[in-house]
């Protein structure tokens, strides 16, 4: 991107309040992206994701968004095999590294004691899962837990702007994600944007404005980053997510290429993603897990393997 009118990121800024950035009926669903762990055994396949870490799509969730084979190989997915719970094995897309512009999302912890999940509000449920969990363990309920929950509605850059998916992730890599919103994110692209606003500190920057990237984390010769959490007999080994391509503060110009718009004038992408955080369906999406629930036929498909909430002090 050459020229870019520097100043339209300070209007473009300057035209959200406060109402416009977070700090869709309920039954709304959208296909899910899951994150997948990385395994160090599988070294000898190479920088593949089934040993690095990353992002897995199954295939009735690409057909459900109307992609084709030939859609998922150009930008850059790569078809495979994933593993669940309980030894179920999917046939779909993976991916190592994903540019995504985040319209919203949600927390809350999932309580497994019984045939469904239950959802307890984020502020509120900590203490009332444990509980659960502790009751239903002195009645002889078998393996009864509860872990965080965090699904995030975005865009994926690539893809039709409007085909919006679902990033599901939960226990430490819940954790580490949420995380890399409130601290890189924050850090390298929310407040340099904000420094360009005339609001300054005092400015809106909603993330739906700017591709981030997130991947496996990774150290300085490009291998993943294996790390194992939970306690002895319990532990499992993660590749936790993290932001990538920034490793200090944006500056205008990296701001600019980041933009979700190459059109600074009619915006396409950034007047849908603007609707979209607006519609009252997604609004009721993002408010649903405020009150407890349970669900019959969960969002999420079954998880992949090897997160190691239970092993967990706090599963959080």
């Amino acid at each position: 991107m050459t020229d870019f009118d520097f100043d339209f990121l300070t209007e473009t800024i300057d035209q959200y309040g406060e109402d416009d950035e977070q700090r869709l009926n309920e039954g709304m669903s959208f296909p899910t992206i899951q994150w997948v762990n990385g395994d160090a055994k599988l070294k000898p396949i190479g920088l593949k994701v089934p040993y690095t870490g990353g992002w897995f799509i199954p295939a009735d969730n690409v057909e459900r968004l109307g992609f084709t084979a030939e859609d998922m190989d150009s930008s850059g997915w790569e078809q495979g095999e994933a593993t669940f719970g309980g030894g179920v094995t999917k046939q779909g897309w993976f991916i190592r590294d994903l540019s995504v512009a985040v319209v919203c999302w949600r927390r809350a912890w999932e309580l497994h004691v019984g045939q469904f999940p239950r959802y307890l509000p984020w502020r509120t449920g900590y203490d009332k899962a444990l509980a659960e969990v502790d009751r239903a363990a002195a009645v002889g309920v078998k393996d009864p837990y509860f872990t965080s929950r965090i699904r995030v509605l975005c865009a994926v850059k690539g893809w039709p702007v409007d085909a919006l998916v679902n990033l599901t992730m939960h226990g430490t890599v819940q954790r580490a994600f949420y995380n890399t919103l409130t601290g890189p994110v924050s850090k390298y692209v929310i407040q340099p944007a904000r420094a360009l606003s005339r609001r300054g500190r005092n400015a809106a920057v909603p993330m739906r404005m700017f591709w981030l990237t997130f991947g496996p984390e990774r150290d300085d010769k490009g291998q993943p980053v294996f790390t194992t959490v939970g306690e002895k007999g319990r532990s499992s080994t993660i590749t936790a997510p993290t932001l990538i391509g920034l490793s200090d503060k944006a500056d205008a110009k990296t701001l600019a290429a980041m933009f979700v718009d190459e059109d600074r004038k009619l915006l396409p992408n950034l007047t849908y993603l603007d609707s979209a955080f607006n519609d009252p369906g997604i609004i009721a999406w993002r408010q649903e897990w405020d009150v407890e629930r349970e669900v019959a036929q969960p969002e999420a498909e079954p998880e992949i393997e090897a997160e190691g909430e239970l092993a967990e002090e706090i599963p959080f």
